[in-house]
């Protein structure tokens, strides 16, 4: 079975688990179908900053709150399934109509008067790194997730990831419309983590040309939860105007930059990782790598 057979499948199998609201066929897709599922390559698309570098010397994944992300709809909704199941624990009427709405108003700040406002427990305790199965050459992630060519792409194998890193990643479902299903489980903690995985994977379709993956940690509670230990890149690109100095860019930017690319070609030099520059293609509408030599 080819990769991306295997891909659709287990996303297929995923996203009837998650409709199911069943743990137990949840657990079932997490296993072998999904690592015959990840791509060869996930791809991590960042500007050049004093965060993205450290975190790549550091070897670390930063898992972001999603409240800064791009989509208004990205892990801005809490599903009906959270109300129930706190009900049920705490032993109050589930139908009484006046704490169904103290209760979504608390959760989701107003959610159809105030426009899915970043008041829930999922924006603030939650912990999201997003890849892309889009190759470098593309050019559409460097505008949007680079610095507008100007950051650098990191390349990761994830078959050698541990078990933790396993468990989190998971692709992004594209739908047409808000999917939400009300967990069969009567423990609160899966209800929530159904919550989390629901709320943070289904996304529109309109982004469904990103090809996403998401490591997603529901249980981050201080500051050290939002950094994760991974491995090191299996090869760093440079953006096509990463060493350029733009004519209305400030020499401080550029300055800093060229810092953070010499020590990226250091780690990279010292750790045998391939590095490359992002070249225009001669007669196509695409970018092409070109090897640097590292000291």
């Amino acid at each position: 079975m080819s990769k991306e057979n295997a891909k659709n499948i287990y996303k297929e199998k995923l996203r009837e688990a998650i409709e199911k609201g069943c743990h137990v066929e949840y657990k079932k897709v997490t296993g072998e179908p999904k690592r015959a599922a990840i791509p060869d390559k996930l791809y991590r698309y960042t500007p050049l900053t004093s965060y993205s570098v450290d975190n790549l010397l550091n070897k670390r994944f930063y898992l972001n709150k999603p409240n800064g992300f791009n989509d208004p709809f990205d892990c801005h909704y809490m599903s009906p399934a959270s109300y129930f199941a706190l009900v049920d624990l705490l032993q109050l009427p589930a139908h009484d109509s006046d704490l169904q709405t103290r209760f979504y108003d608390i959760m989701n700040k107003g959610l159809d008067s105030k426009h899915f406002e970043h008041n829930t427990s999922i924006e603030e305790n939650t912990g999201v790194t997003c890849f892309t199965e889009n190759n470098p050459e593309k050019i559409i992630m460097w505008s949007h997730y680079a610095a507008y060519h100007k950051g650098m792409c990191l390349e990761y194998d994830f078959s050698q990831c541990n078990a933790e890193i396993f468990t989190m990643l998971l692709p992004v479902l594209y739908e047409n419309e808000l999917i939400f299903k009300e967990s069969k489980s009567k423990d609160p903690r899966v209800t929530f983590y159904f919550d989390v995985i629901q709320t943070c994977l289904i996304k529109s379709k309109e982004w469904e040309y990103e090809n996403e993956w998401r490591i997603i940690n529901p249980n981050c509670y201080s500051e050290n939860d939002f950094n994760l230990p991974c491995f090191n890149p299996s090869s760093i690109l440079l953006g096509l105007n990463s060493s350029l100095q733009g004519e209305i860019e400030d020499k401080g930017d550029y300055k800093n930059r060229m810092i953070f690319i010499d020590k990226i070609k250091n780690f990279a030099g010292r750790n045998k990782i391939p590095v490359y520059q992002m070249k225009r293609s001669a007669d196509l509408f695409k970018l092409t790598p070109e090897k640097i030599a590292l000291s």
